[in-house]
């Protein structure tokens, strides 16, 4: 792509795909709409995501990283679910219901698949971001190059979190065992 970084093109795509994703949700809560959020809608998006996802991260990252990167991020998530899931570990006690399709271990293989985006531009935020905080000291002994993209894509990523988890128990994709205060008057609740 000339004039500039070949990965910005799908950058911009999923940028896009992002907003209009959260305006539909904004006019949900907002006005009071029921955007239908169907199984088959949610597949169609997170494959629609996942392609821009890979024709980034291969422009940007090469095909070698960007598989490792979307293997381990897959395998991480879907034992980080299924922990939650069986033990409550992790996230809590939940449990998913039948309305995002398959499950392995009681986790939706859809659920597992649609952390690799949340991940991904959670890592895109920190790589921009990090650059402008890595000057800044972060205790005895730890790198601020390595610490700040990590806490920067926590960040990302949890703040993601918190956006979907009332909206997806309010869909009944899944449910909280003992719920909690963050969003208390959706189902069970949603804990912190």
């Amino acid at each position: 792509m000339p004039n500039g970084d070949p990965g910005r093109k799908p950058f911009h795509y999923i940028a896009v795909v992002t907003v209009i994703s959260v305006a539909l949700i904004i006019l949900n809560v907002l006005l009071g709409m029921r955007i239908p959020f169907s199984v088959d809608f949610l597949i169609f998006y997170v494959l629609t995501v996942m392609v821009f996802v890979v024709w980034h991260a291969v422009l940007t990252k090469g095909w070698r990283r960007s598989l490792i990167m979307l293997a381990v991020s897959f395998v991480v998530a879907f034992t980080a679910e299924a922990l939650g899931v069986n033990f409550g570990l992790v996230f809590g006690k939940y449990y998913y219901t039948e309305v995002l399709g398959v499950q392995i271990f009681g986790v939706p293989l859809l659920a597992a698949l649609a952390w690799e985006p949340i991940v991904y531009a959670s890592f895109c935020i920190s790589d921009l971001v990090s650059p402008l905080v890595t000057g800044v000291p972060v205790g005895k002994g730890l790198r601020p190059a390595l610490v700040w993209p990590a806490i920067i894509g926590a960040l990302a990523t949890t703040a993601w979190d918190m956006m979907i988890d009332p909206i997806a128990v309010s869909q009944g994709w899944w449910v909280w065992v003992e719920g909690g205060p963050y969003v208390p008057y959706v189902a069970n609740g949603v804990p912190i």
